[in-house]
């Protein structure tokens, strides 16, 4: 709930999260607590996957940049030793 209450201000919408983790889930009529997690395909799953992929999406951009100014810096390192490409 701390990675969600960091992209989520509005606190009746994480009062709604935390009942929906909360709820368990119905199998043959019989309610079953759930110890973590949501299960797969209920209203709450593509809010989460959501919320974590926008975080892996910045990782990777970041990690698509450094390995873009890395590669600038080789060749300009290349450059000044006088091993350019042109």
């Amino acid at each position: 709930m701390g990675r969600v209450a960091q992209r989520v201000a509005d606190q009746r919408l994480l009062r709604l999260i935390r009942a929906f983790l909360n709820a368990g889930v119905m199998e043959d009529g019989l309610v079953s607590p759930t110890p973590e997690g949501t299960p797969a395909r209920r209203p709450l799953s593509p809010l989460l996957s959501n919320l974590v992929l926008d975080e892996l999406d910045r990782e990777l951009s970041v990690a698509a940049t450094v390995r873009a100014l890395c590669g600038r810096l080789q060749h300009l390192r290349s450059a000044v030793n006088g091993r350019g490409s042109g």
